[in-house]
């Protein structure tokens, strides 16, 4: 009787699975990176220990990355899965993760120590406290050597000015005037930073400081904020923290500085402009509502008198103040555009 069977039915094909294991199992995958974070946490001992040990901190990120490449090719080579595509892939994925759970973990470690305390080492010998060159005398000026200037401030369509900030620009740089003793406030609560107590119209998101006169800054939001200052027509610049615990943090400017702009660098977009304007000289003020200012108790002598408004921009005018004098002078800032 004759075969009718195929020959090639007597071959057996290979079998085609659809669902072939490809990468790392998901057990191994997860012991891993139990295994690469319990080095992070134990390889230079405990980090929680003390967490703001740079040294012991970058030690431990070290050699809890270097093992990964090397675990996850072994662990694809033993169950026979390995490829250089799976190799690179199941790497960056742990990594990845890690990074993503020891920066948290090193986030919670820092928030809950605090900063660390200053070293103290008794047995050596104290260091002599670093002695700032003292300041000048201020300069004596008797009342009847001083006069005042007063007037508006207002948009070539005469419309007044309000909350625009005036003050003695040039005219007074021979003279030394005592730093205020009191320190000056302001605050970040998360939308801008304002002065704790500003004076009567004093302009919104304005913040001006005498040189000497310490400046002290806080978070009332409880997040992190800095404090930077950069511009100006000395190029004055400072960084300080604000921190979200809502303890003051100092800095005392020495030079006098044009209007330069403020601004946190944790939250560069959230934050609504401020500004910081520093003089050597108690001579300003702000404009009320009708736009009029008056300065008093101004050296008598040719100054130069400048207004400055945070959206209107500045102007200037040489006066000359005599003994006893009010002298009258109104400043016109450019008028906004439409």
């Amino acid at each position: 009787m004759a075969n009718t069977s195929h020959p090639s039915s007597n071959v057996s094909e290979p079998a085609h699975s659809d669902t072939a294991p490809r990468g790392l199992p998901r057990l191994l995958f997860i012991a891993i990176l139990a295994a690469v974070v319990g080095l992070f946490l134990l390889a230079r001992g405990p980090v929680w220990r003390d967490p703001w040990n740079a040294d012991l901190f970058d030690s431990a990120i070290f050699w809890s990355y270097l093992p990964i490449p090397v675990l996850v090719g072994a662990g694809l080579l033993f169950f026979k899965r390995f490829s250089w595509r799976f190799l690179f892939l199941e790497s960056l994925a742990i990594t990845l993760l890690k990074y993503g759970i020891t920066f948290s973990i090193a986030i919670a470690l820092w928030a809950s120590k605090g900063p660390p305390a200053k070293p103290t080492t008794a047995a050596s010998a104290p260091r002599p406290t670093p002695v700032e060159s003292p300041l000048p005398p201020p300069t004596p000026i008797a009342k009847e050597n001083t006069g005042a200037v007063f007037g508006m401030v207002k948009f070539p369509s005469k419309e007044a000015v309000p909350s625009a900030l005036v003050y003695i620009s040039a005219g007074l740089e021979t003279f030394v005037f005592a730093p205020p003793t009191e320190p000056l406030k302001i605050e970040n609560d998360g939308r801008k930073v304002h002065m704790q107590a500003p004076p009567p119209h004093w302009p919104a998101h304005v913040v001006t400081v005498r040189t000497g006169q310490k400046l002290l800054g806080r978070s009332l939001d409880a997040h992190l904020h800095t404090l930077v200052a950069t511009g100006g027509s000395s190029g004055t610049t400072f960084n300080v923290p604000m921190m979200s615990s809502g303890a003051w943090s100092e800095v005392i400017l020495r030079e006098p500085a044009r209007p330069s702009r403020l601004r946190c660098t944790v939250h560069p977009d959230a934050e609504e402009p401020a500004y910081l304007v520093v003089l050597d000289h108690p001579y300003f003020t702000a404009t009320d509502t009708t736009g009029a200012f008056k300065i008093e108790g101004i050296p008598s002598k040719k100054i130069t008198l400048t207004t400055w408004h945070p959206t209107f921009g500045e102007t200037s005018s040489d006066v000359t103040v005599t003994n006893g004098g009010n002298t009258a002078v109104d400043l016109t800032i450019p008028q906004p555009t439409p």
